[in-house]
Formats: C-alpha cells, structure tokens, sequence
C-alpha cells in the first residue's frame, strides 16, 4: 500500500511550494489537517513514534497556514479499557 502520511508524500514535502501555489489558483484554503497518530498509547517506544509523526504534522500545518491539526486518540490497548487508558491518553498529551 501507498504510503499516506502526507508529511512523507511529495506533494507536501519536495513539491509543497507547487502544492501551495496550486491551493492558492484554485482558492483552496487548508483550514486543518487531520492525522493519525495515536496517544492512547503505553509503549515507550510507540509513543515517540507517534509524537514525531504529530510532531512532523504540526510543522506542516504551520507550512500550510492551517490552524487546526485533528488527532486521533487511537484504539484501547489490550488490558486497558477506557475508564483505565484515560489518563494514559491525558498524561500523554499533555506531556
């Protein structure tokens, strides 16, 4: 499968300005990007993953001029159910 993380795709990296200029010729505005990454995570490792992908995003939201960049908090982890994740998820978006 194609990679869709649009921070990894061309036409938000290599070729932004074009896919900018393009937005702009056909009054485009980027209002927000939504993303993928998860935080209901308990993985030390996942997490870092996830946080550089929010992290990548947030740079190419800024890029974009969009002032929103939607996350998605991620399934419930095996052993976890949502009352227990909660603050897992809490904790690891607000640290």
């Amino acid at each position: 499968m194609e990679d869709i993380d649009i921070t990894r795709r061309p036409e938000f990296t290599t070729h932004l300005s074009r896919t900018k200029r393009l937005f702009s010729d056909y009054g485009v505005a980027v209002s927000g990007i939504s993303i993928s990454a998860r935080f209901a995570v308990v993985n030390p490792v996942e997490k870092e993953k996830q946080f550089d992908e929010a992290r990548r995003n947030m740079k190419l939201a800024n890029k974009l001029e969009a002032s929103i960049v939607r996350i998605y908090g991620g399934r419930v982890p095996e052993g976890y159910t949502v009352e227990t994740i909660m603050p897992v998820l809490v904790e690891n978006l607000s640290g």
